[in-house]
């Protein structure tokens, strides 16, 4: 899983999209427009379904749980 952030001037996203390229079959890629490097954390509410998500398909349909949300 690869997150960036739109406004991140430390790992902008045409460098995390080069990286996802190459990465194993099925990997996802995730931009938070707004984000940049620093604060990309603070976007705990626009990350977290798609993180949980992601957790859940790789990890043998278990329901997954970050910050207290757990997937449903």
């Amino acid at each position: 899983l690869f997150v960036a952030g739109g406004a991140d001037k430390i790992a902008p996203p045409n460098d995390v999209q080069e990286l996802f390229k190459k990465s194993a079959s099925g990997s996802e890629f995730i931009v938070i427009p707004q984000a940049t490097h620093e604060a990309l954390p603070y976007y705990f509410d626009e990350l977290a379904p798609s993180v949980l998500a992601w957790l859940e398909r790789h990890h043998g349909g278990r329901k997954a749980e970050v910050g207290g949300l757990k997937s449903d």
